[in-house]
């Protein structure tokens, strides 16, 4: 098997367990927010979720783009200079120490005049206790960096998606079913970050994963910190951007539009478990072959994973495109039925990476943080243009389309840059094939008036398309070897018998 199908495997395999520690990392905490929500008064429940807003905006900072920037660097340091492997880690962790201790300071000793700014005198409380726990949930996203530069997805899916979301579930059980003092919510906060640091610690000390040592390299600290500066100033403006919509819908509406514009957020933002379960191991993997000058092999990766996201995804938004209203009322209730029209724009913007490719993290991967920056600062300047325009008179829709449209602008710019640097692009003949045949597909079940219809019925007519959407991409040959591999694989690894679907893909597939 050749290096690109072992690749190509790798983030596949990957993809598969990030992708189910995601969802049960959703559903614990899930039912850690109604256990809190019911054990705290609305007050308190708000002033929390607020600490942890601003504790959440501090640790951006603190990190300040190291977790992004590592998967690069070690994968750099792996096949180049693997000597020098220890040096990377432990400044990076030393470096991150520091800052996050700072930042503990400055939350503790800032608590009051950032309360202020909220009117809330228990929250400066609540600040100083979590601000505490800022240390162990830096080390732990820099850890888990460390593991992901390795090739490695258990630290996230064990410890962060599992491990990290089952002990807060644990702790926050406990204090509701024996009624303590809402403050030790707080504390408890800090003791779940604590203790899911000290399982992660133990679990690097038992699997050999790295060593540390006590030691600041210099040189590697000055150009660690110099790429990570364009990364923290991208994160930055990336909240800033997924801020704006709904701060504009504040100003210009009332808190019902807000109210239905966050339901339709929350509802599209079930794409993005997709395309951040295969980005996972992405980025490391891309960097290994751009290291190596293996600019084919790169290309072929960038295509097949677009290809390869896009076919997981399209489902998921084939269902909320054609079924938006049934969808909402099944979940959230009747009141918000007026969010089918914002979720079905903002289902387009989660599926933006299945289009263009994951081109953001590609950038990365070639040391193009900067213009990350520069794309990004574009993207919201024109957000906030097209909201002032659009929110006064269209509301929840006009906040879903300028984020969308800004959104777009920002992947455009970013595949310009790239296919600029590399001459890559996800636009394959097969790839296209797909896209017009799904957008058929999109267009067709639109066109149809199915909103009055019952779940069942509903899994009935999906099942359908999607049928007919297999057929199409099979009769139309969109699909590649690779797939075909990738479905052995798949077959292999669940020990489900797919003779007969194995035979229909080897008819169809061109080797």
């Amino acid at each position: 098997m050749n290096e690109v199908n072992s690749a190509l495997q790798k983030i596949a395999k990957g993809a598969g367990l990030v992708f189910i520690g995601t969802i049960i990392s959703n559903v614990l905490g899930f039912i850690g927010r109604i256990i809190m929500a019911r054990y705290l008064p609305v007050t308190e429940y708000g002033i929390f979720n607020l600490a942890l807003t601003v504790l959440g905006i501090t640790l951006t900072l603190v990190v300040f783009g190291i977790p992004q920037l590592l998967s690069r660097e070690i994968a750099y340091y792996i096949d180049n200079s693997p000597s020098n492997l220890e040096k990377i880690i432990s400044t990076t962790v030393i470096i991150t120490m520091v800052s996050s201790l700072i930042g503990m300071v400055v939350l503790v000793g800032g608590a009051n005049k950032i309360s202020s700014l909220f009117d809330g005198k228990m929250l400066a409380e609540g600040l100083r206790i979590v601000a505490l726990s800022l240390p162990f949930s830096a080390l732990t996203s820099i850890i888990i960096s460390i593991s992901r530069g390795f090739g490695r997805v258990w630290e996230k899916v064990y410890f962060q998606n599992i491990i990290y979301p089952l002990t807060w579930l644990i702790i926050v059980a406990f204090l509701s079913t024996f009624k303590f003092p809402s403050v030790l919510i707080f504390w408890g906060y800090v003791l779940f970050q604590c203790l899911a640091f000290v399982f992660l610690i133990l679990h690097i000390k038992k699997m050999h994963l790295f060593n540390f040592r006590f030691s600041l390299d210099v040189e590697i600290a000055k150009r660690v910190t110099v790429s990570a500066i364009p990364l923290l100033f991208s994160g930055i403006l990336g909240l800033l951007l997924g801020w704006i919509d709904v701060l504009m819908l504040g100003y210009y509406k009332t808190s019902t539009e807000v109210a239905i514009y966050n339901v339709s957020s929350t509802f599209a933002r079930l794409l993005q478990m997709v395309s951040s379960s295969v980005g996972f191991l992405y980025l490391p993997t891309f960097s290994y072959f751009y290291i190596n000058n293996k600019t084919p092999e790169m290309k072929k990766i960038y295509q097949i994973i677009t290809k390869w996201t896009f076919l997981v995804m399209f489902p998921l938004f084939l269902g909320i495109m054609t079924f938006p209203k049934l969808l909402i009322t099944l979940f959230f209730g009747k009141e918000y039925a007026l969010a089918d029209r914002s979720l079905q724009i903002l289902s387009l913007r989660f599926l933006l990476p299945a289009i263009f490719g994951f081109n953001w993290l590609s950038l990365i991967a070639i040391g193009a943080q900067r213009f990350l920056v520069y794309s990004t600062a574009i993207s919201i300047g024109v957000n906030v243009f097209l909201n002032s325009l659009l929110i006064p008179p269209y509301g929840v829709e006009g906040a879903a389309f300028a984020t969308v449209t800004s959104q777009i602008l920002a992947n455009l710019l970013n595949s310009f840059k790239l296919y600029k640097e590399l001459k890559l692009h996800p636009f394959s003949g097969k790839f296209i094939r797909l896209l017009v045949i799904s957008v058929g597909l999109l267009v067709g079940s639109h066109s149809l008036s199915l909103n009055t219809l019952t779940i069942w019925n509903v899994i009935i007519i999906m099942s359908i398309f999607l049928g007919i959407h297999f057929i199409l991409v099979l009769v139309s040959r969109s699909l590649d070897e690779e797939d075909f591999l990738m479905f052995l694989l798949v077959e292999k690894k669940t020990g489900i018998n797919l003779k007969i679907i194995e035979a229909i893909l080897k008819r169809f597939i061109h080797k």
